[in-house]
C-alpha cells in the first residue's frame, strides 16, 4: 500500500485500497475516496492530487513513464548508497573544487555532498511528433489519458476539447514589442474591437457606482444601472470631449461635464444642457452618450467598444462549462492590487 507525506501540511496520506485514503497528522485523521470526497473523521479537507495519487488507479502499464524512470532512478540510487555504506572513511576523498565525492574503485560519482543532490538520471530531450495539427510531445497526449481514465464517462465533454492554436514555435519579431506604429495598430484592430475585462462587480456593488476603466488612450465609464445591469460609456463629454470623469465613484446620479456641466443620467440619456437655447440643433445628437458593449459572466464584467462586435455569449464559448465547479458568481473579491510596469502589455501578460 503506498503511503506518502504531504511537503507542506505534514499530513500523512495512507492508502486503505478499494480507493479509500486516510489522512492523518498527530491525533486528527479523516477518511476519503480518491477524488476527494469526505467519509468520516476530524479532517475534513486533503490535497486532492496528494489523494489521487496514493489511492487512485493506476495507469495501464507502459503507459505511466515518468514513473517507471522514477522507479528504476530511485532503486539505481539505492544500490549506490548501499555501496557507499560499504566504503571505509578512508576510501573517500571530497574534492575540495568541485564538493563530488571521488572514489578509487568507482571513480568520480556525480553526487554534489555539499548541495545533498545526486543525479539519478541522464536528461534525454523530447525530438516530438508530428501530428496534423502541428509538432507535439512525443509521450502520451492529454486525450490519451482521459481514455484510460477509470470512468471515461465521467468526464466533461469540455475536457475533450482540443486547443484551437496550432502546435510548434512561431517566431515573434520584436518590433511587435517596441514600434508605436504596431501599438497603434493593436489599438484600432484590437483595444476597439475585443471583449475585455474592465471590472469586477464587487468593485461597483450599488446602484450608481463606477469605476473608469482605461486601456491605451481610450477611456471608458462602468457603471452600475441596476440590481444585475451594468452600463459602459465613452469617457468623453459629447460638446468638446472633454473627459467627463477622472477617478472611480459611488452612488452617481448623474455624470456632469466640469467643464460646461453638460449632464447625463446614469443610464446615459441627456438631463441638461445648460444654455440650451444657445445649442438649438445639438440636442438629438447628443441625447444619449457613446456605449460600449456590456457582457458579464461569474461575476466579471466585460466591455466591446465595437457596436457591431460579436456576441459575448459567443466570444466566451465553453468557458462557463469549464469553470462551472469553481461557481465563480458565489464567490467575493477580497483586495485588489494593481502595478504599474514600464513594459509592453504583451511581456509582462507573457512573463
Amino acid at each position: 500500500m503506498r503511503s506518502e507525506v504531504h511537503a507542506i501540511s505534514g499530513a500523512t496520506y495512507d492508502d486503505l485500497g478499494d480507493g479509500r485514503v486516510r489522512v492523518h497528522k498527530g491525533e486528527s485523521y479523516g477518511i476519503f475516496d480518491w477524488e476527494g470526497r469526505w467519509e468520516e473523521g476530524d479532517i475534513t479537507r486533503a490535497d486532492p492530487h496528494l489523494l489521487q495519487y496514493v489511492g487512485g488507479p493506476d495507469l495501464p502499464p507502459g503507459v505511466d513513464e515518468m514513473a517507471a524512470q522514477l522507479d528504476a532512478a530511485r532503486e539505481k540510487a539505492a544500490q549506490e548508497e548501499a555501496q557507499q555504506q560499504e566504503l571505509s572513511a578512508g576510501d573517500l576523498a571530497e574534492d575540495a573544487y568541485t564538493g563530488s565525492v571521488r572514489d578509487p574503485r568507482y571513480g568520480v560519482r556525480n553526487m554534489i555532498m555539499a548541495q545533498g543532490q545526486t543525479t539519478v538520471a541522464k536528461y534525454v530531450g523530447d525530438p516530438g511528433r508530428e501530428t496534423k495539427k502541428g509538432p507535439r510531445s512525443k509521450g502520451i497526449s492529454f486525450h490519451e489519458v482521459l481514455a484510460g481514465d477509470t470512468y471515461p464517462e465521467r468526464i466533461p465533454p469540455e475536457l475533450w476539447e482540443d486547443s484551437p492554436m496550432p502546435g510548434g514555435v512561431t517566431r515573434v519579431p520584436t518590433v511587435r514589442f517596441t514600434s508605436k506604429e504596431w501599438h497603434d495598430l493593436e489599438v484600432e484592430k484590437l483595444w476597439k474591437k475585443v471583449w475585455q475585462y474592465a471590472a469586477h462587480v464587487d468593485d461597483i456593488p450599488e446602484v450608481g457606482d463606477y469605476i473608469v476603466y482605461d486601456i491605451a488612450h481610450l477611456s471608458y465609464i462602468v457603471v452600475r444601472t441596476g440590481e444585475n445591469e451594468f452600463k459602459a460609456y465613452n469617457n468623453a463629454c459629447l460638446h468638446r470631449g472633454r473627459q467627463i470623469r477622472e477617478f472611480d465613484g459611488k452612488k452617481a446620479t448623474e455624470f456632469r461635464c466640469p467643464f460646461h456641466g453638460w449632464c447625463w443620467e446614469i443610464d446615459g440619456s441627456l438631463r441638461e444642457i445648460p444654455s440650451e437655447w444657445d445649442f438649438p440643433e445639438v440636442r438629438e445628437d447628443a441625447s444619449h452618450l457613446r456605449e460600449a458593449k456590456v457582457g458579464t459572466w461569474g461575476g466579471f464584467v466585460f466591455i466591446n467598444p465595437d457596436p457591431d462586435c460579436e456576441p459575448f455569449e459567443d466570444f466566451i464559448g465553453s468557458l462557463p462549462q469549464h469553470y462551472a465547479k469553481y461557481e465563480y458568481e458565489k464567490r467575493y473579491k477580497q483586495m485588489h492590487v494593481a502595478k504599474v510596469i514600464a513594459a509592453n502589455w504583451k511581456i509582462t501578460q507573457e512573463a
